[in-house]
């Protein structure tokens, strides 16, 4: 007999305390996340999970532009306005009692469940911050680092273009417009996108062409856009009908084997019964000396070939039914990885249509005021920086350069003539 110890500890014991020692080791890395641990989630973040012990349920996604985060097992879990110590609680709750299947490395499908505790959660990537304004480089997306302040964002994309003159602005001009049709083509194919993601996932063939007033393109462009969208439905939706009519067929040849084997089965059950009572038949004419030895052993012979037949269907059978339960598996994996990736291609092309939809408003508006910045550097001789940061729909009050930065915040650099009359403070 095997003694146990009862010092020493069950291994998920040491996993829980491992992973506990890991969440200690990177407290201090989350107290410099922004406003200290109390940022909330919004759409664009990517979050990572990670569930102990099992692989296939860790991973990343981005918090959608629904506010939910979607992960198998743990269905939609809503992220937007939760910090991530409420998220990790919320996909705890989420998992709590759930039994997924997964394959093993046979073949054959396992049933496993989730421990709560088993669960974390952590921002992969927050979103980025925007520059815009009068900076060197142009401005654009910056990506977000924990304690970033707006001087250090300004200074990623050249800081603020002191230098800039009359001849800067008008060169300035034709690049934001550049910069604005190609935004504009990339919503409309973003758009055209997501038009298909959706008819892939309600598996409509031929769906009605998508009516988004956000589409700054000419009608004729736009329906390319969409032509070329729906060339990728047609081969989506045929392909994933080759696939189901794959499964179809092997389940169909494996139900016909199956109703041949249990058809044969029942024969040769008959069968070894027949030889069975033939052969208790023949030993009572033996011991009665009315048959020879030579009849008993054909009809033991003969029993014994039906036992051998009938075990032999019994493991055909049983390898047959294995093999239907495998195919039957595949197949719902395959249903649910198309689902789950459709749902990440979604999420992905509406957080990449939100920040196109967010850039192109800052390049208006940039154009917007080329012109005026144009007419007021005629003949100016000073000019001041103004620095706005924009969070939400929130301008904020009294900023400075040190300002701690949030995702997604907007920071705007203005420069603005000064008054030569104005009294100096």
């Amino acid at each position: 007999m095997n003694s146990i110890d009862p010092h020493r500890p069950s291994p998920r014991g040491g996993r829980r305390r491992l992973a506990a020692l890991l969440i200690a080791a990177f407290l201090p890395l989350a107290a410099a996340a922004p406003a200290a641990a109390q940022y909330r989630l919004a759409g664009g973040d990517r979050i990572r999970v990670t569930v102990l012990g099992a692989v296939e349920l860790s991973g990343e996604t981005e918090v959608d532009i629904d506010g939910y985060v979607r992960l198998p097992v743990f269905g939609s879990v809503e992220a937007v306005g939760r910090d991530v110590a409420e998220l990790e609680q919320a996909l705890r709750d989420a998992v709590a009692g759930r039994v997924y299947k997964r394959v093993g490395a046979d073949g054959a499908p396992i049933f496993a469940s989730v421990e709560p505790d088993d669960v974390f959660a952590s921002v992969a990537l927050y979103r980025p911050v925007y520059v815009t304004g009068a900076v060197t480089r142009g401005g654009g997306a910056v990506v977000f680092r924990p304690g970033m302040t707006a001087r250090a964002a300004i200074a990623s994309v050249g800081g603020i273009g002191e230098q800039t003159t009359n001849e800067d602005i008008r060169r300035a001009a034709p690049r934001l417009r550049g910069e604005e049709r190609t935004l504009a083509y990339e919503i409309g194919r973003l758009v055209a996108e997501l038009w298909r993601l959706d008819a892939e996932l309600a598996e409509i063939a031929e769906p009605e062409p998508p009516q988004d007033a956000r589409v700054p393109l000419r009608t004729e462009v736009f329906d390319a856009l969409l032509a070329a969208q729906r060339a990728n439905l047609k081969t989506s939706v045929a392909t994933t009908a080759e696939r189901r009519a794959y499964f179809a067929a092997a389940l169909e040849q494996v139900n016909q084997r199956i109703e041949i084997l249990r058809a044969q089965r029942q024969n040769q059950v008959a069968a070894a019964e027949f030889d069975a009572e033939e052969q208790e038949r023949v030993e009572t004419l033996f011991q009665r000396g009315v048959v020879p030895v030579s009849r008993l052993l054909d009809t033991r012979r003969a029993q014994l070939l039906s036992s051998s037949r009938l075990l032999e269907t019994d493991n055909n059978l049983e390898r047959v039914l294995l093999e239907k339960v495998r195919i039957e598996s595949d197949e719902k994996l395959y249903e649910e990885d198309r689902v789950r990736l459709i749902y990440d291609a979604t999420t992905q092309a509406r957080a990449r249509l939100e920040a196109a939809l967010a850039r192109l408003a800052a390049v208006r508006e940039e154009l917007s005021v080329t012109g005026e910045l144009v007419l007021e550097l005629d003949g100016a001789q000073e000019r001041t920086a103004i620095l706005n940061v924009y969070r939400g729909a929130e301008i904020l009050p009294d900023i400075g350069p040190e300002l701690a930065l949030e995702p997604g915040d907007i920071v705007e650099v203005v420069v603005e003539l000064l008054d030569p009359t104005a009294e100096i403070r």
